[in-house]
């Protein structure tokens, strides 16, 4: 059975868009589909819902609209036992890190959350649309296990 995505969330704000995050995720308990209990930090919403002006930059000052109009996918993401899941990588290590869970949903759709050192909980980094085959070389990545 093919997991039913949301239709796109349309607000008038930057400002509406994050208290939706606050209300819809960070005061509530949302769990994945392998029973993780997944935290939302407000200041989550920076990271996932603006983007940098440039790669060399990393400066998030520009709001990603098409960040922030599926933020009810992210919901859904964690719970699609479909979704395929790839460990992290740190960049800076170049290798796996294993406490990062990688979910490609809809072919292109990436959700990236944190696990903490009980594995039994874990915390939200960020939710983007694959816009430069960054889904493509996920999964050319190690494949998640359950450590």
């Amino acid at each position: 059975m093919v997991t039913k995505y949301p239709s796109l969330v349309k607000l008038l704000s930057e400002d509406a868009y994050e208290k939706y995050f606050v209300d819809n995720y960070c005061k509530k308990v949302i769990k994945t589909f392998d029973g993780v209990i997944v935290y939302f930090p407000r200041s989550a919403f920076q990271h996932a819902f603006y983007k940098s002006s440039s790669r060399s930059l990393q400066d998030k000052k520009i709001f990603a609209i098409e960040r922030a109009e599926r933020l009810d996918w992210i919901k859904v993401a964690l719970k699609d036992n479909k979704a395929q899941l790839f460990f992290g990588w740190n960049n800076k290590k170049k290798k796996s890190d294993y406490k990062r869970r990688v979910a490609i949903v809809k072919k292109n759709y990436i959700v990236i959350v944190q696990f903490k050192k009980d594995w039994k909980s874990a915390t939200f980094i960020t939710a983007f649309l694959d816009d430069a085959n960054t889904a493509f070389r996920i999964a050319l990545g190690e494949k998640w296990i359950k450590k």
